[in-house]
C-alpha cells in the first residue's frame, strides 16, 4: 500500500506531540508497505535524531537520498546532523549538495555558512549568509548569523547593525534582541545592553540564555543578588545549563558565599565533565579558601582539557610558587614568550615573580586591558576642566584596611593641603576595619562606601563630585576596580602604588614613579606618562606605629647572640636563585639564621627540604608567624640584615625594615617591580646597598655578616637617615607629590598635551 498524505501527517503529528512509541510502531508498520519511501525514510531520521540516536538517524538519511538522489531535503538533514556532532567538513559537503538541488533554498545556504563559522572561515560563513539574503531578503536569520560572526570577530558595532536588520524584519525574534545585548555590552553600552536583552525576555518569558547573560551584565555592574535570581530563573527553564552553574558560582563567591559557590561550579562540572572555565573557576575559590593544593589540582585539570588555556596555566604557576613548588619556573619557561602576551590574557600580576622583562610585562597588561577592560572605554568621556576652587583628588581602592597600601598612605592623607587639596576616597572593598575607616575619615574631606554600588554608579558620582585627579590604587591586583577608570571618571587618571608596572591602559594618563623606579631609558615600557617625583615614588608615615610591647630574640626561637637575616617577603617572590645564594651565606657562616615568612604549610616544607639538601641545618631555618603591624614591626628589629628578593622586591616590607633600623640588600633589576627597594634605598642615601648582579649581592651580605662594626656602624646611619633623608619625611613627600599633581592639573587646564613631569 503506498503512502498516502493523511498517514504521513499522522506521522508527523506523533512527532510534535513526542509520542514516540507510537510514532515508532507506526513508522515501522509503514516501512513493511513502503519499503521505498524515502519520506518516510527522512521522517524516521527525523526522529532518531531527536531522540539521540544519531547512528540510526544517519543511516535513514543516506537511505532517503539511496531512494532519491534528488531529495534535497536529505542531503540538508545529513549536513545538520553532522554539524550537531561537530563533523563540519561533512555537514559542508551535505548542504553544497542541496544547494546543487535547490539553489533558491535560503535556509541550505544560511546552513552552509554556520558550518563554514563553526571552523572559522569567516569569509565563506559571511558569502553564503549572504546568498540566502539574495534568495530571500526578509530571511532575518542570516542577517543575525552575519552579526554573530561579526560579533567574533570583535566587530562589534557592525554586530548590532546587523541584529538590528534582524529584528527590523521579525520584532518578535528574541534572541536577536539578546545577541544585541550581548554587542553593546561588549562595548560598554551597559544600560542599552540590559534594555535589549530585557527585552528579549519579554519576548520570550522561557529564555533561559537570555536569564543567564542578563545576570552576567548585572554581576559586572555588582548588582551581584539581581544577577543570582536571575540565574536561579535560567535554572528554573533549563536545569541542565552547565554555564549558568558556573555564572551563579562566581557571583555567589564575589559576595563571600563560598561553600555555595563551590556547589554551583561542581554541578556545573557534573552536566559538563570537558567545562575547563568551571575547573578555574572552582581553582580561584579553593584559593580563596586558602587550600592551595586543591586550588592547584584545578587549574591544572583546566589545562589539561584546553591546553591553550592560558588563564589556568598563569593561575597554576603563580600559586605554584606560593607553595615554593618551583615546577612552576619550568611551567613558565616553556611558554613565557607567550603566556598572556598572544592570544587569550591572563591577570599581569601572576607573571611579575616569574621574569625580570618589562617589555613582556608590558605586552601582557596592554593584552588583559584589550580584552578586559579597553571596551568599557566606548563611554569613556572626554572630561572638561573643571573650575573647582580646590583640586578635587579621588583615591580609589578596596584596601583601606590593615593592609600594606593603607600603611604606606596614611601620611600622605594626612599631611595633604586642605587649603588647596580636596580629598575623598572611594571604598569599593568588603574588609572593612572601623579603626582604619575611622582614621580615614579624620584626614579627608570625604569617604564614600561605594562596596555595594554599581559600577556605573560610581562613575556617575565621581563625576557629579567633580573629581579633578581619580587614583587607582589598585591597578592589575586582587579585587581591583580598574574598569572604573575606562569610563573616564576624572580628567586626569593615575596609575599609583598598587601595581608595579604599566596598567597598558588607553584611558590611564599618567604612572607615578620616580629615575630609580623607571630611567629614561625605559620609558617605552610604559603606556602611561610618567610623573616622576624627586626622591622615591612611595609615601610613607613618619608616625607608623611600633608595638610598645618589647621582645627579645629569645621569644622568637633565636639565641641572643645570634646573627639573623629575614626575608619577610611573600613566598611567591622567592625563587631557587635567592635560595641557593642564602644556602651558601648560611654554609659560610656560623651562628647565622635565615627568618622567613611562614605563608602556608605547604610552602614552609618545601623551603625546609630545599634547605635540607643543601645541608643546611634546619634549625637555623625560623618561620614568622602573621602578627599585627605595630607587633610585626617590634619583632622585626632583631633582624641583622633583610635579604631582597629579586624580580618582585619587598615593597612596604622593604620600608617596614628601614623604618626599625634593618639595613636591606638589594640585587636592581629593569622591571619596575625589581626596583622597588633600590627607590627606597636611594631616598635613604643608602645606594650602598644596591648591588648590581647575584654576585655582589651575595658578596656584600657576606660583607655584613662578618663584619660586626661595619654592621652597626650602618644601623646607626639608618637611625639617623631616617631624620635628615627623604624616605620618612612626610611631609616633604607630600609637598613634591602635590606639586607634581599640580602641574598635571595646570597641563590639562591649559590644555597642554600630555607629557612626562619632572
Amino acid at each position: 500500500m503506498k503512502l498516502n498524505k493523511e498517514q504521513f501527517d499522522e506521522l508527523l503529528k506523533l512527532l510534535n506531540s513526542k509520542k514516540y512509541n507510537d510514532l515508532d510502531t507506526k513508522i515501522n508498520q509503514l516501512m513493511e508497505t513502503n519499503p521505498n519511501s524515502y519520506l518516510l525514510y527522512n521522517l524516521y531520521g527525523a526522529y532518531k535524531k531527536i531522540t539521540g540516536n544519531f547512528k540510526v538517524a544517519e543511516e535513514s538519511f543516506k537511505r532517503s537520498i539511496e531512494i532519491n538522489k534528488n531529495f534535497f531535503d536529505g542531503y540538508n538533514n545529513l549536513g545538520l546532523l553532522y554539524a550537531e556532532q561537530n563533523n563540519f567538513i561533512d555537514s559542508i559537503t551535505y548542504f553544497e549538495n542541496a544547494i546543487k538541488l535547490n539553489p533558491k533554498n535560503p535556509f541550505f545556504y544560511n546552513n552552509l555558512g554556520n558550518s563554514y563559522a563553526q571552523i572559522n572561515k569567516y569569509d565563506e560563513a559571511i558569502k553564503n549568509f549572504k546568498l540566502a539574503l539574495s534568495c530571500d531578503q526578509n530571511f532575518f536569520l542570516s542577517h543575525n548569523n552575519i552579526g554573530l560572526v561579526q560579533y567574533k570577530l570583535k566587530k562589534f558595532k557592525d554586530s548590532i547593525e546587523s541584529f538590528k536588520k534582524s529584528i527590523n524584519i521579525n520584532n518578535q525574534f528574541a534572541e536577536g534582541y539578546l545577541n544585541i545585548g550581548n554587542s553593546y555590552f561588549e562595548i560598554g553600552l551597559i544600560n542599552l545592553a540590559l534594555k535589549s536583552i530585557t527585552t528579549s525576555i519579554k519576548i520570550n518569558p522561557k529564555f533561559a540564555k537570555a536569564y543567564n547573560n542578563l545576570g552576567n551584565i548585572l554581576r559586572d555592574q555588582n548588582l551581584h543578588f539581581e544577577a543570582i535570581k536571575n540565574y536561579k530563573e535560567a535554572i528554573k527553564i533549563n536545569p541542565n545549563f552547565a554555564e549558568i552553574y558556573n555564572n551563579l558560582g562566581n557571583t555567589l563567591s564575589d559576595i563571600n558565599q563560598i561553600d555555595d559557590a563551590i556547589e554551583a561550579l561542581q554541578k556545573a562540572i557534573e552536566l559538563d565533565d570537558k567545562y575547563y572555565q568551571a575547573y578555574n573557576n572552582l581553582g580561584n575559590l579553593y584559593s580563596k579558601k586558602k587550600d592551595i593544593l586543591l586550588a592547584i589540582n584545578c587549574y591544572e585539570k583546566a589545562s589539561s582539557i584546553n591546553k591553550n588555556f592560558s588563564s589556568a596555566l598563569a593561575s597554576s604557576i603563580f600559586h605554584k610558587m606560593n607553595l615554593c613548588d618551583w615546577s612552576a619556573i619550568e611551567d613558565f619557561l616553556k611558554n613565557k614568550d607567550t603566556l598572556g602576551i598572544v592570544g587569550e590574557e591572563i591577570t599581569p600580576f601572576y607573571t611579575l615573580a616569574m621574569e625580570d622583562n618589562p617589555r613582556n610585562q608590558l605586552l601582557r597588561s596592554i593584552n588583559y586591558s584589550k580584552n578586559k577592560l579597553e571596551k568599557f572605554s566606548q563611554q569613556n568621556q572626554n572630561l572638561k576642566f573643571y573650575e573647582n576652587k580646590k583640586i578635587k583628588i579621588g583615591y580609589y581602592s578596596s584596601d583601606f584596611y590593615d593592609h600594606a597600601t593603607m600603611y604606606l598612605i596614611s601620611g600622605l592623607l594626612r599631611e595633604h593641603d586642605k587649603d588647596e587639596f580636596e580629598i575623598i576616597v572611594f571604598n569599593y572593598g568588603k574588609n572593612k576595619s572601623t579603626e582604619f575607616v575611622n582614621s580615614i575619615m579624620k584626614n579627608v574631606d570625604l569617604y564614600k562606601d561605594v562596596s555595594n554600588v554599581p559600577d556605573l554608579e560610581i562613575v556617575r558620582l565621581s563625576r557629579e563630585l567633580k573629581i579633578d585627579i581619580a587614583i587607582d590604587l589598585k591597578g592589575h591586583t586582587l579585587n581591583s576596580k580598574t574598569k572604573l577608570f575606562a569610563y573616564r571618571m576624572a580628567p586626569i587618571q593615575i596609575n599609583y602604588l598598587g601595581y608595579p608596572g604599566s596598567l597598558g591602559t588607553s584611558f590611564i594618563d599618567y604612572i607615578i614613579a620616580d629615575k630609580i623606579l623607571i630611567p629614561d631609558s625605559e620609558s617605552k615600557h610604559y603606556s602611561e606618562k610618567i610623573i616622576y617625583l624627586p626622591n622615591s615614588y612611595q609615601p610613607n608615615d613618619n608616625q607608623r606605629e611600633i608595638s610598645k610591647i618589647e621582645t627579645k630574640k629569645e621569644d622568637f626561637d633565636f639565641p641572643e647572640n645570634s646573627l639573623i637575616l629575614s626575608c619577610l617577603n611573600s613566598t611567591y617572590k622567592i625563587t631557587p636563585d635567592e635560595l641557593e645564594i642564602w644556602s651558601r651565606i648560611l654554609e659560610k657562616t656560623d651562628n647565622t639564621y635565615l627568618w622567613l615568612l611562614d605563608t602556608n604549610k605547604q610552602g614552609k616544607n618545601n623551603l625546609i627540604n630545599f634547605f635540607k639538601n643543601k645541608n643546611i641545618d634546619i634549625k637555623r631555618i625560623k618561620f614568622a608567624e602573621n602578627l599585627s603591624h605595630s607587633c610585626h614591626l617590634e619583632r622585626l628589629r632583631h633582624s641583622d640584615v633583610f635579604l631582597d628578593t629579586f624580580n618582585v622586591n619587598a615593597h612596604t616590607t622593604c620600608s617596614d625594615a628601614l623604618w626599625v633600623g634593618v639595613p636591606v640588600v638589594t640585587k636592581q633589576g629593569k622591571q619596575f617591580s625589581a626596583r622597588v627597594a633600590s627607590s627606597l634605598l636611594n631616598a635613604l642615601n643608602l645606594n650602598e646597598l644596591i648591588t648590581k648582579n647575584k654576585d655582589e649581592y651575595e658578596k656584600l651580605i657576606l660583607k655584613l655578616v662578618n663584619d660586626k662594626k661595619k654592621l652597626i656602624d650602618l644601623k646607626n646611619k639608618i637611625k639617623q637617615n631616617i631624620k635628615n633623608e627623604a624616605l620618612f619625611n612626610t611631609k616633604q613627600y607630600v609637598k613634591h607629590y602635590e606639586i607634581a599633581l599640580k602641574k598635571a592639573y595646570e597641563n590639562k587646564k591649559k590644555n597642554i598635551e600630555i607629557t612626562n613631569i619632572n
